[in-house]
């Protein structure tokens, strides 16, 4: 079942020659496959889920950097704060309602491959913030981009007519 979580939380990965754990904060979609949470987010109105799968249907799915839909183990932990013997303590799990079932399971056609790289390029200026990156070359940016998604931005190494297209379409950053 594909849900919405926006909040705090833990990925785990693993894959042959790597395994990667990162602490974020998501607003994404995710795959709820837990049967028993999905019954009880169907039936009851609302479930605490323990564990969600990333989502690589959906342009806004979550995705783990470094990992793919062909990797078997990959997971998000949510996580909430709460005061537990008068200290802030982070708890498994995260409330979910039927306000975070997605209204439409799958996109009606696959974003264009500008629109998906606009939303890496979202990514990167919320991580990053918008003023250092405008202090960078375009193929600078490019690069960063790379190692954030190497499918969507091949590797680069000069300016050519597919980094020049991408920032010409764009209007989330301009350089000075």
């Amino acid at each position: 079942m594909l849900v919405f979580y926006a909040g705090f939380g833990r990925w785990d990965g693993k894959k042959k020659g790597l395994t990667k754990t990162a602490y974020e904060h998501e607003s994404a979609f995710f795959i709820l496959d837990n049967e028993k949470d999905i019954r009880e987010l169907l039936h009851m109105g609302s479930t605490k889920a323990g564990m969600l799968k990333p989502c690589y249907t959906h342009p806004e799915g979550a995705r783990l950097d470094g990992f793919s839909e062909s990797d078997k183990y990959v997971c998000f932990t949510p996580k909430h704060l709460k005061q537990v013997n008068g200290k802030e303590r982070y708890l498994t799990g995260a409330l979910l309602t039927t306000e975070n079932i997605a209204k439409e399971v799958k996109p009606k056609k696959k974003p264009l491959i500008q629109q998906r790289r606009e939303l890496i390029l979202k990514k990167l200026i919320y991580d990053v913030g918008m003023e250092e990156l405008k202090s960078f070359k375009r193929i600078e940016v490019w690069q960063k981009l790379t190692s954030l998604d190497g499918f969507l931005f091949t590797k680069r190494t000069k300016m050519d007519e597919t980094i020049k297209g991408f920032f010409k379409k764009q209007s989330l950053i301009t350089f000075r």
